[in-house]
């Protein structure tokens, strides 16, 4: 009996060695153009089942360039998903996003962007390993001008304490994202994140932890790090018959 537990649980053991691999590299590639100053980066978001497989969803965030001082971010945005099936989801939204110079907040916003967006989910589970891919197309107005932008996230969701996430569960979460657009230099971004949450109810979870994101263009480029602290609200009409997996924040 113990060669046959030994013999089902080393798979499970190479397909989280190589996922946590994987990050580890993405965050010491990251580290590499850290910003002395960390900032703060905050989120409250609501899904809510309204009906059988269609959900509303809504977010708002702020950023800081210092620890929760400095405030030059906001977006408002939300949307409605529906659920293909277990494995696959859509989502359409639209929000604004403004953008301050922190010296002068009182002054005019630096961006003003409104944004529609069009993604497909993909959800996978590797014993007690949740995987997320997500596939986001944008069209944004900023600043009156257009521009497309493709995305593609990776999301991991470990329960640490219990085989699934439920009430009282403590979770471990992180992503990677890459931001692509359609015109020169064609990358924009990177960031990955790495945390903790706790689920605190059946509908309510927390997470904090930390997110750098490195952006590039052709007159500069550079990197900021940012403690993350988010609410996560997910409410469903009906009984919850599978697991409730979090999703890691910003949405």
């Amino acid at each position: 009996m113990g060669n046959t537990n030994s013999c089902t649980f080393a798979p499970f053991m190479k397909k989280l060695l190589s996922s946590v691999l994987v990050f580890l590299f993405l965050t010491v590639t990251v580290l590499g153009q850290k910003d002395r100053v960390w900032g703060s980066w905050s989120s409250i978001s609501v899904q809510y089942e309204f009906v059988k497989d269609w959900t509303f969803y809504f977010e708002t965030q702020t950023r800081s360039h210092a620890m929760y001082n400095h405030f030059h971010y906001y977006e408002f945005k939300g949307g409605f998903s529906y659920k293909i099936n277990k494995y696959f989801s859509a989502l359409v939204g639209f929000g604004n996003y403004g953008t301050y110079d922190w010296k002068n907040i009182r002054g005019m916003k630096t961006q003003d962007e409104l944004r529609l967006w069009e993604q497909f989910v993909i959800n996978q589970s590797i014993s007690r390993v949740n995987l997320e891919h997500r596939i986001r197309f944008e069209q944004a107005s900023i600043n009156k001008k257009y521009r497309n932008r493709f995305r593609y996230r990776l999301n991991v969701t470990v329960p640490l304490n219990s085989k699934t996430v439920k009430k009282n569960t403590i979770f471990a979460a992180g992503f990677s994202e890459l931001f692509l657009t359609d015109t020169p230099p064609y990358f924009m971004r990177h960031r990955v994140y790495l945390g903790l949450g706790y689920q605190v109810t059946d509908y309510l979870n927390i997470q904090s932890g930390w997110i750098n994101q490195f952006n590039y263009t052709f007159d500069k480029k550079g990197a900021k790090n940012y403690f993350m602290l988010n609410l996560a609200f997910k409410i469903s009409k009906k009984e919850q018959k599978s697991e409730n997996i979090p999703t890691p924040l910003p949405y």
